[in-house]
């Protein structure tokens, strides 16, 4: 059985045992307890009371179930196989494309996000093997419910970038680290050099290795 089947299967018996326990037992015990049923404890017996606290107590179950049901669903499945859980640390990865991949020059880059701090932006950032300067993408890039994607240039338009490794980089720029690349952007000549070393402010959270084909 699928953990989509389980956890709602699981809360929605825990429902159908807990809520005729809660109404019949445990709410009329503090009512007593605290003197505030004020009905005679022997009318409350004889065939009838039985006969309508069964029902009653069917009828509790099941609305127990279809309550559990829902929030094993609805709440507590989400929280236990988020990819991105409540408290959780920040974490950036990069799905695809996979490691040691052959890709086109330009290609879509995906990823998932969790938890970013609030002020700093994702950022692409793409690395030819054998060189140390690191060559920003266009962006920043946008976050929609922890995931994301942007296009990436791998290397320049020419025969020699055939074959060569290039490493992809996600990473998280607060203020003065964003401001550093959009600088870059603001180079006027035709050849972009890239930043070197990499800006303060700026955190390498996932890479991938892939090779222009």
């Amino acid at each position: 059985m699928s953990k989509e089947l389980l956890v709602p299967l699981i809360t929605g018996l825990f429902g159908v045992v807990i809520a005729p326990l809660v109404i019949q037992v445990i709410i009329p015990l503090i009512r007593r307890r605290f003197g505030l049923d004020g009905q005679d404890t022997a009318a409350k017996t004889g065939p009838k009371r039985k006969s309508r606290r069964s029902k009653s107590s069917l009828w509790h179950a099941a609305l127990g179930g279809v309550v559990g049901v829902l929030l094993g669903y609805f709440l507590i499945m989400p929280i236990l196989f988020s990819p991105c859980p409540p408290f959780s640390s920040t974490k950036l990865s990069i799905t695809s494309p996979t490691a040691n991949s052959d890709v086109p020059r330009l290609v879509t880059v995906q990823g998932t996000s969790c938890h970013i701090p609030h002020g700093k932006e994702l950022w692409l950032l793409v690395v030819p093997e054998g060189v140390t300067a690191y060559y920003p993408q266009t962006g920043p890039v946008v976050v929609s419910n922890d995931n994301w994607s942007a296009s990436a240039y791998i290397g320049v338009d020419k025969p020699s970038d055939n074959g060569r490794g290039f490493l992809l980089i996600a990473a998280l720029a607060d203020q003065s680290g964003s401001a550093a690349i959009r600088g870059y952007f603001s180079q006027t000549q035709t050849d972009y050099r890239g930043l070197e070393p990499l800006p303060s402010g700026i955190e390498i959270m996932a890479q991938v290795r892939v090779v222009r084909r």
